[in-house]
This record gives structure tokens, C-alpha cells and sequence, in this order.
């Protein structure tokens, strides 16, 4: 089970969000654009890409930055770490959409990917729990 702090959860929250959009999408186009011939909905395809190569970059570092301050002050538990990993590793993968068109968001998440992939959990703080 993931356990992750508010933050993490926010920003996990955010990439399902995003990502859960796209059958969405997907429906709607097909109904609007085949069933009642509705013209300029490649427009709302377009406006939903937009956010990856701005939004998910930003959200890696903010989240590796939060990682490292709470690891430095000894408020991290290694559960957490391998949770905070994770929330990583699917910011790097929704980055990877941008690559078409951009590489700059791949490559900024996958940095800080790699950053939070350093050996830290000996430096975590001990489970509280006995």
C-alpha cells in the first residue's frame, strides 16, 4: 500500500486526474465528431495536451525538492520513500507524452527521477511504530 503525505497524494492525484481524462476525451470525441458531426473538437484535444510539458516537470521537482527536505529532517520513513518513487516514476511517465514535441519535460522529470533513486532510505527516519 502507498503511504504518502499530503503533498505526494495531491500531486498523484493530479496525474490520475489527467490521465483518467483521456478515455474521456476519447468518448466524447467519437460521439461529438462521428455521431453529431460536431466540427473543432481536435481544438479540446489540443488544449488537454498543453499542461504536459508545463505542468509535469514542475510537479517532479516540487516533489523531489519536497523528498530531500523531509529526508534532510528526518521526517520520511523508508514506507514513504518507496511511495514518493513511485509518484515519481509516473511523473516521468506522463512527461514521456510530451516527447513527440518536446524532450525537456522527460528530461527534467526523469532527473529528478534518478535524484530520489539515490541510496536514502538507511536515511530515513526510523518507524515510530514498534
Amino acid at each position: 500500500m502507498l503511504e504518502l503525505t499530503r503533498l505526494a497524494r495531491g500531486i498523484g492525484f493530479v496525474f490520475l486526474g489527467y490521465f483518467a481524462g483521456w478515455p474521456l476525451l476519447a468518448v466524447l470525441g467519437a460521439v461529438l465528431t462521428r455521431g453529431f458531426d460536431v466540427q473543432g473538437f481536435e481544438r479540446v484535444v489540443e488544449w488537454w495536451i498543453w499542461p504536459v510539458p508545463g505542468i509535469f516537470p514542475v510537479l517532479s521537482v516540487v516533489l523531489a525538492v519536497d523528498f530531500f527536505r523531509r529526508l534532510r529532517g528526518h521526517r520520511l520513513r523508508p514506507a514513504k520513500v518507496g511511495s514518493y518513487r513511485f509518484v515519481a516514476l509516473l511523473l516521468t511517465f506522463g512527461a514521456g507524452f510530451a516527447v513527440s514535441r518536446h524532450w525537456a519535460p522527460l528530461l527534467i522529470s526523469g532527473l529528478c527521477l534518478l535524484a530520489m533513486f539515490a541510496p536514502v532510505k538507511k536515511r530515513a527516519a526510523a518507524s515510530v511504530e514498534a
